[in-house]
């Protein structure tokens, strides 16, 4: 947006007053030093770093053994990791930092821990507003009854309401799209089967109750999963951890439960509600069995928990590599295309064999971080983002086409904006998809499952720049 040589700033604005600003300007304050693709990668790799750390110092001040939080690794890599839920993760460790502020707030209350405490809701709202609403209602019951009195509590989570004439304000002054408008709220309660249409369609055991373990560590269910889930629970038990008898330190983690098996799957246009809180469970978990006994943990269940991060971090990494190996010939066909251009995605294989998440649905949008041009369909029409399409300017090529490629039609998407055309298919599909094309579209690169094509300059232009 602010390169001169970007030809495309006319059809978006920025969107400054929005709950989804840490994570984009995180990566961006990176940009000029390492690149877009980098500066992601360090984003998300210190906010994953950051949920153990804070998980422990927040064990270390309920009267807790830091060193259980390395339990909370494996579920790091869980369903937000996934789906690339970029700003819910880095969010989720400022949530837990913030819940680790109104502990100590509540010990020891003053006026600069009020003020803080003030401030730092505000801060939580800007880097996430599921967040923000989820550990406000944490932190205020946990205040008010952790308090010597209920009047004490009152007036020590008094600060929080400052978050209120917030989220109104911002309710009110970005009204949603017709686009957003055509989202209605869908629960999907059924605890063994569910409706949401991506793992309907796939199959398997994706209900609130038997899709809770592959959730919670990102993998698909199965027995083993399961099994390695009820270890991870247990661990804390075997070594000696008892509950803590304060039920103020069980909040969060009912809270949590509370969400993921109550709460919508869809609300306000935004999908996956309750199936990304599961990043909580395992921290939220652990703050509970905080009471424990006076004698040193069992030795062998204490390693246990370095060992089960260790193994967990090293079946990651492999089905990283996998999926590196699926991705190949992407970064070839993105540095043979011109920068600064328009390109259209169509993925008709999204899937991966190693992850949950269709991870390739959007993944051309990495032409646009990489060479600095526009891909659609993303989700710049969606009213939240940082940067977002003017009013007039959205493309017909939006969101919903990426689930249906092959209903692309040269005139009804308007062919003529774009230059290339980037497909995933296992065969050759440029004869269907530019069938309606006034002109030749060439195909200028193939690798693997990667096609790309390009308007030919006998095309006419589009409208936009």
């Amino acid at each position: 947006m602010h390169d001169p040589h970007f030809r495309y700033g006319e059809l978006f604005r920025v969107n400054w007053f929005t709950p989804y600003l840490l994570g984009y300007m995180l990566a961006y304050a990176l940009l000029p030093v390492v690149g877009c693709g980098f500066a992601m990668k360090v984003v998300v790799a210190a906010a994953l770093a950051a949920v153990p750390l804070l998980t422990g110092l927040t064990l270390g001040e309920l009267g807790g053994r830091p060193r259980w939080a390395l339990l909370a690794i494996p579920a790091m890599y869980g369903f937000a990791f996934n789906w690339g839920l970029l700003n819910y993760l880095v969010a989720a460790p400022v949530g837990i930092a913030f819940l680790l502020f109104a502990i100590k707030h509540t010990k020891k209350t003053r006026i600069g821990t009020s003020v803080g405490l003030a401030i730092f809701a505000v801060c939580l709202f800007f880097c996430h507003v599921l967040i923000c609403g989820f550990l406000v209602a944490i932190c205020a019951i946990y205040i008010v009854f952790d308090s010597p009195s209920f009047k004490a509590g009152v007036l020590r989570a008094l600060p929080l309401a400052v978050i209120v004439p917030l989220v109104l304000f911002w309710f009110g002054t970005n009204q949603p799209s017709e686009f957003s408008k055509s989202f209605i709220t869908v629960w999907d309660l059924g605890w063994f089967k569910t409706v949401e249409p991506y793992y309907f369609q796939i199959g398997g055991a994706w209900g609130r109750l038997n899709g809770f373990m592959p959730r919670l560590f990102g993998v698909e269910p199965g027995l083993e999963v399961n099994l390695f889930g009820a270890l991870l629970f247990a661990v804390p038990w075997l070594a000696g951890c008892r509950p803590n008898r304060k039920w103020t330190a069980w909040v969060p983690f009912i809270a949590c439960l509370l969400v993921l098996f109550a709460a919508p799957s869809l609300i306000f246009a935004t999908d996956f509600v309750y199936q990304r809180f599961v990043v909580f469970v395992i921290p939220f978990y652990l703050l509970g069995m905080t009471g424990g006994s006076k004698a040193e943990p069992k030795p062998l269940m204490t390693a246990l928990a370095p060992l089960l991060a260790l193994v967990w971090v090293g079946l990651i990494t492999m089905r990283m590599l996998a999926f590196n190996a699926e991705a190949k010939g992407f970064d070839e066909m993105a540095d043979r295309m011109a920068p600064g251009e328009r390109a259209v995605s169509m993925v008709f294989l999204p899937r991966s064999e190693v992850s949950i998440a269709p991870v390739f649905v959007h993944y051309p949008q990495w032409y646009a971080a990489r060479r600095g041009g526009v891909v659609d369909p993303g989700f710049s029409i969606f009213d939240p983002e940082l940067v977002v399409y003017r009013k007039g300017q959205i493309p017909p090529v939006m969101i919903g086409f990426e689930w249906e490629p092959g209903s692309f039609d040269w005139n009804t998407h308007r062919g003529d904006d774009y230059r290339y055309f980037m497909v995933r298919a296992k065969q050759e599909p440029g004869g269907y998809l530019f069938r309606t094309a006034p002109c030749a579209v060439q195909l200028r690169f193939h690798e693997g499952l990667w096609w790309l094509y390009e308007k030919s300059d006998a095309c006419p232009s589009g409208t936009t720049p």
